[in-house]
């Protein structure tokens, strides 16, 4: 009745090894990281900090992490290391 581990765990590889769904992974976590990092900085910093320099701050801190989480040759979502 239930999937066992190993079935789950294989349609979840199989998932995975679509390049649409990564995209859609690193799009999806990279619009929540954004969004968040901005609203965080505007509860901290607002009444001290114009908007738009929290905007810039926010914006630059987004990409960097867009960045970081891109999706390299081999098809796997990864962090930028040294190469």
């Amino acid at each position: 009745m239930f999937a066992s581990g190993n079935y789950l765990f294989s349609r979840l590889a199989s998932l995975l090894a679509r390049q649409q769904v990564r995209f859609l992974i690193a799009g999806a976590w990279n619009t929540v990281f954004g969004y968040g990092v901005y609203a965080g900085m505007l509860c901290l910093f607002q009444p001290r900090v114009h908007y738009m320099v929290i905007a810039v701050v926010g914006n630059v801190l987004a990409i960097s992490m867009a960045y970081a989480t891109k999706v390299d040759r081999d098809r796997r979502i990864v962090l930028v290391a040294d190469q």
